[in-house]
């Protein structure tokens, strides 16, 4: 996972990285500081493997254009959380590819 977004952070043709799920400390992700465009990170309340306070840290040494969607009561695999993730990351698209979202709703995990 790393790897992919090492890579995503370096590729010229991206508009934005959304982060689904965090671990680890600050010092991992500072390949993140180089991105211009949006940075969303998305993270369980309750994160097993990433608290709130490390990638708070981690949010706070990113340069502007971030966001942190922090979904309530969920762990770091959102579980009994996915319909909130999936809308999330529908907003994320959608804000950046209208046309392509517009006839699309968020996937719908039939949970609730």
């Amino acid at each position: 996972m790393w790897v992919g977004l090492r890579v995503g952070c370096e590729d010229a043709a991206r508009d934005g990285i959304d982060r689904l799920g965090n671990a680890g400390g600050t010092n991992r992700f500072e390949f993140f500081a180089s991105v211009p465009e949006t940075k969303t990170f998305d993270s369980g309340r309750d994160d097993e493997f990433a608290s709130r306070a490390n990638i708070e840290s981690l949010f706070a040494t990113l340069p502007d254009l971030k966001k942190l969607v922090v979904v309530e009561d969920a762990d770091h695999f959102f579980a009994g959380h996915l319909q909130e993730v999936s809308s999330a990351i529908h907003a994320w698209i959608a804000e950046r590819h209208p046309a392509a979202t517009a006839d699309r709703p968020a996937i719908n995990f039939g949970f609730k």
